[in-house]
């Protein structure tokens, strides 16, 4: 937008601008400030609206001219103003054990932000939270919508990297002595709540088949515990029981035991 101030009258006219209030502002008069009879100048003005709607300003041009008061009126229309996010965690690794995180965010209207998951598979989105469902990468946009003075802002995404928690195997001590020619049950847990499986270390001692030990002959048997983990937690650390298999007993024609 523009102004052209044209001395109209005998005299020389001294044109002056003063400051005006944002969204407005004005330049000085181009070309001569003291502007001969039937000279003009042109001042121009900026809109730069810091919001949207319908604004208004005026500005009272000074001059040497007797009685002269002009004033200018403005009026600018602002279809919306541009917005941004500012969504920058500063922690984006998250043990699997932690279930869940905050989440925050600003736009530079200080309109709330929303949060929202796009892989439910491995986070979703509560609140002000990501709630962990499983291991993997989590990403979370950030979307700011608008308002009527401000336009939607571009969404932001942050990927999480979620990733597996430890876990730990609860594996009592067998305290024996067995005896050879028999089975003998196994039983262990995990804290992550997953199966933990069974091997025997010492073949020739005894073997294993799921959860029970076969005891073949004397010696010590020695069995190990595992759980190799998976997309949610890490393998646990394996544990070994060691115990001592007797001799098989045996039995007298009348029944009775013979060691």
């Amino acid at each position: 937008m523009s102004v052209i101030v044209t001395n109209s009258g005998n005299g020389p006219l001294r044109v002056t601008v003063p400051e005006i209030a944002a969204p407005f502002s004005v330049s000085e008069c181009e070309g001569e400030r003291s502007l001969p009879r039937l000279k003009n100048c042109t001042i121009h003005v900026a809109f730069d609206p810091q919001k949207g709607g319908l604004q208004s300003g005026l500005f009272l041009i000074q001059d040497n001219a007797r009685n002269s008061k002009p004033i200018v009126q403005l009026n600018g229309t602002a279809k919306g103003v541009l917005q941004t996010i500012n969504f920058r965690p500063k922690v984006t690794t998250f043990s699997y054990a932690v279930r869940k995180f905050s989440l925050s965010a600003k736009a530079s209207s200080d309109l709330p932000v929303n949060f929202a998951s796009l892989t439910t598979r491995v986070c979703k989105v509560n609140a002000l939270a990501a709630v962990i469902q499983k291991g993997g990468t989590c990403v979370i946009e950030a979307t700011q919508p608008g308002s009527e003075e401000y336009l939607a802002a571009p969404p932001v995404d942050v990927k999480f990297a979620i990733t597996p928690a430890s876990q730990t195997i609860k594996f009592a001590p067998i305290k024996g002595p067995e005896f050879a020619k028999t089975t003998l049950t196994l039983s262990a847990s995990s804290s992550s709540g997953l199966k933990v499986s069974f091997v025997s270390t010492t073949h020739k001692v005894c073997t294993v088949s799921g959860t029970t030990a076969k005891l073949l002959i004397a010696g010590t048997c020695t069995i190990r515990a595992s759980q190799a983990g998976n997309a949610d937690y890490a393998a646990a650390s394996q544990v070994s029981r060691s115990f001592t298999v007797l001799q098989a007993r045996r039995s007298s024609r009348n029944g009775d035991e013979v060691r």
